[in-house]
C-alpha cells in the first residue's frame, strides 16, 4: 500500500493513517525498514526518497477496504512481489524479507511500535484477541495449520 504525508504529519503517522483509511485495520506492531524507496515523480520533476514501513495486524481483524481498492489478499512474499507493479515495491518486499524475516537481531531493533500515538496502538502487554507475541515467522516455514497472524507490508 502506498500513500502520502499530509502537512504537519510524520511519515510514521502518515503510514498509520493510510493503513486505517484504506483497510480499516489498526496494526498492533510497526517496523521502520532500513530500506528507502527511491523513484522519479515526473509530474513534479522530483526524485522522491520515501521510508518503507511494515505492519502486523491481528488475523482476527476484518478488512474494510476504502473506495481506493476493490480487493485484497494475504499472500506470501514471493506472490506479493509477483503482484506489484513497480520495481521499488518489489525491492521493498525483498527488504522486508531480509530485514525482518531473516532472523537477524536488526529486525527487533527496527520496531517502532512505541512511537505510535497511544490512541492508535495497543500496548505490548495487551495483545490483540487471537494473537501471540511471537517474533515474525520465517517465510520458509510451512505449516498445515492456520497462521495466528498475518503480516502485510506497508510501503511508501
Amino acid at each position: 500500500m502506498t500513500g502520502g504525508i499530509e502537512q504537519g504529519e510524520s511519515a510514521l503517522l502518515a503510514a498509520a493513517r493510510e493503513v486505517i483509511e484504506e483497510t480499516g485495520l489498526s496494526p498492533i506492531r510497526w517496523w521502520a525498514l532500513e530500506h528507502l524507496a527511491t523513484f522519479y515523480d515526473p509530474g513534479r520533476d522530483h526524485v522522491r526518497v520515501v521510508p518503507v514501513f511494515a505492519a502486523e495486524v491481528a488475523w482476527t481483524d476484518a478488512v474494510q477496504l476504502s473506495h481506493e481498492h476493490d480487493r485484497y489478499a494475504f499472500v506470501s512474499l514471493t506472490e506479493a512481489k509477483r503482484r506489484v507493479l513497480w520495481a521499488t515495491q518489489r525491492e521493498a518486499i525483498a527488504a522486508l524479507r531480509d530485514e525482518l524475516f531473516s532472523g537477524s537481531p536488526g529486525g527487533a531493533a527496527r520496531e517502532v511500535t512505541a512511537r505510535m500515538p497511544r490512541a492508535r496502538r495497543r500496548r505490548r502487554s495487551e495483545p490483540a484477541r487471537g494473537t501471540r507475541r511471537d517474533p515474525p515467522p520465517s517465510p520458509a516455514r510451512k505449516s498445515s495449520r492456520r497462521p495466528r497472524r498475518r503480516r502485510r507490508p506497508s510501503s511508501r
